[in-house]
């Protein structure tokens, strides 16, 4: 007798929002998608359909019905990666946990249904002392993470849904002999059809399940296709539905513990070399390269110490590895020995008596290391073509040079320069942390492009040196009495600097929010010496300004 357990989360991406932003709890809160330039609801909170906002509803309609509304962006990616990371906590209960929807005939639309985990607890009520403890333990654990699940256990994965979904009590048990009148009062929609058939339905005076199977079987796929019966069979366990469960992965990790405290560098140097052999032989029998790093040092009398190595591509070169480890060492060398040297001038004791103590040492020994990857990603075989090798070595170096950096200098003392989706060329671009997708604030600083873009192709040629904001310069023109005549000279800091060709112009509008008087004639200009500037004239005020150099 199959026993499967059912959460549903119905507003999973609520959930997720209001745990990020503890000002969220308890108040209408929806989620916002962006098409085109409308921004529509895509989920509401129950505190926002009490106000009557639905969607796909703008947020503009939805703040008119309730002014104190917040609203956040909708994220499904991230939703369905959360997702899955709390069915790999659940498998606690079971090893046998699957999210994906279960694979059928037909196209099952409803969103609400997408945010549930199926749990195979066949024989697990031994260890938990029956189904109502299994299902008490873990709603606790879910209400302890502020989510808001509705459990169910039945015999087949179909009316465990159902019941957790459209049921009217939560933690409902239902057993195998008395299924077909159990799921015979819910609604036509716990079978997992599609709203425009429940819809049909509804319209055909069809409000529970029990109705539909009074009717003939024969007349339900000729009147309403063939995924009706198809839910009906498997909700009732007449036509199979395995799980597909979540691989398990182990971890990838090694660890090594000492007899005593070690403080040689030699001696860690090649317990590095052998945690770093297995940690490849685990990458390499999963296909996998390490993209960031995780080691732990344990001392004895005080707490562990951790550093992280972020690196810009997957890699399990043990050389590479190796050498970003010594420089792990040494950043954590010289903090140990900058802070031991603040303590000995707290003291008032003298540096000079251990000056001569030996590069080798480490101030405080370590009883044991550990290594962890916790992310990693697939690798590739490519083939470098014959004339691109150079090329290839060199973005390489760059690439180690990248990551020796971030690791004596800080994580955040790289930054990447992204492209964004604005013809504005001071709003084009956004610098962010290197290896991650989300970019910071843009500074008052002149920018330049240090790491390689891969953004889709300008339609114009831009300057690689670029001003954040526009440096005024005074401009001659010919003829000189036409406001939209041709730049021939132009003087910045005091200095002339002739014209000898200039392209343009290219106009640019400005953003209407931010004022009418923005259109811009841009010209790419070149003086006698073969440098290339970028200038560009305000149309509405005849001012020019700096705003960039061809490198």
């Amino acid at each position: 007798m199959k026993h499967i357990m059912c959460v549903h989360l119905k507003q999973w991406p609520i959930d997720r929002s209001r745990r990020r932003q503890s000002d969220f709890a308890h108040r209408p809160l929806v989620l916002v998608e962006t098409i085109a330039s409308r921004q529509l609801i895509a989920i509401a909170s129950d505190e926002a359909i009490a106000h009557g906002i639905r969607p796909p509803m703008t947020l503009a309609q939805a703040r008119a019905l309730c002014p104190g509304l917040l609203h956040a962006p909708y994220t499904p990616d991230k939703d369905r990666h959360a997702l899955e990371a709390l069915a790999r906590w659940l498998m606690r209960f079971t090893p046998v946990v699957s999210t994906a929807p279960i694979p059928s005939t037909g196209n099952w639309q409803l969103t609400t249904g997408n945010y549930s985990i199926f749990l195979d607890v066949t024989g697990c009520q031994r260890l938990f002392g029956g189904l109502p403890n299994l299902i008490e333990q873990a709603d606790e654990a879910l209400r302890s993470m502020q989510f808001h699940a509705r459990i169910a256990i039945a015999p087949t994965p179909g009316s465990a849904w159902a019941f957790a979904f459209a049921g009217n009590e939560n933690g409902r048990i239902i057993p195998p002999d008395g299924l077909t009148q159990a799921i015979a009062p819910l609604p036509p929609i716990a079978l997992r059809i599609t709203p425009d058939l429940a819809q049909t339905l509804h319209h055909l005076g069809l409000e529970t399940i029990g109705q539909l199977m009074q009717l003939p079987r024969d007349a339900l796929p000729a009147r309403f296709g063939p995924m009706l019966l198809t839910r009906l069979d498997q909700a009732l366990g007449r036509i199979p539905e395995p799980l597909t469960p979540l691989p398990y992965q182990a971890p990838i990790e090694a660890r090594i513990d000492f007899d005593g405290a070690v403080d040689s560098l030699e001696v860690i140097w090649l317990v590095f070399k052998k945690l770093i052999a297995q940690l490849i032989q685990d990458l390499v029998r999963r296909g996998c390269g390490a993209r960031k790093i995780e080691i732990t040092f344990f001392q004895s009398d005080t707490p562990p110490i951790s550093k992280t190595i972020l690196l810009s591509r997957p890699s399990r070169d043990p050389a590479n590895l190796f050498n970003l480890m010594r420089c792990a060492m040494e950043s954590l060398e010289n903090s140990a020995l900058s802070t031991q040297h603040s303590a000995l001038r707290r003291k008032g004791r003298s540096l000079l008596a251990h000056a001569s103590a030996p590069d080798s040492m480490i101030p405080a020994g370590f009883t044991a290391i550990h290594l962890r990857v916790p992310v990693s990603e697939r690798v590739t075989d490519e083939q470098i073509p014959l004339l691109e090798q150079e090329q290839h070595d060199s973005q390489l170096e760059l690439d180690h040079l990248i990551e020796r950096l971030m690791l004596r200098l800080g994580d955040e003392a790289i930054s990447q320069a992204r492209l964004l989706q604005s013809y504005v060329p001071e709003y084009a671009y956004e610098r962010g942390v290197r290896g991650e997708g989300s970019g910071v604030s843009k500074t008052g600083q002149s920018m330049t492009y240090p790491l390689p873009l891969t953004p889709d192709p300008l339609p114009t040629p831009r300057p690689l040196y670029l001003l954040s904001q526009p440096e005024e310069i005074h401009v001659m023109v010919c003829p000189s009495d036409d406001c939209d005549g041709r730049p021939i000279s132009f003087t910045r800091n005091g200095q002339v600097y002739p014209v000898s060709y200039a392209i343009g112009p290219e106009r640019i509008a400005g953003q209407w929010w931010q004022g009418h008087n923005k259109t811009r004639d841009y010209f790419a200009v070149e003086d006698p010496s073969g440098r290339r500037w970028w200038v560009f004239r305000v149309r509405e005020t005849t001012q020019w300004y700096w705003h960039g150099a061809f490198e």
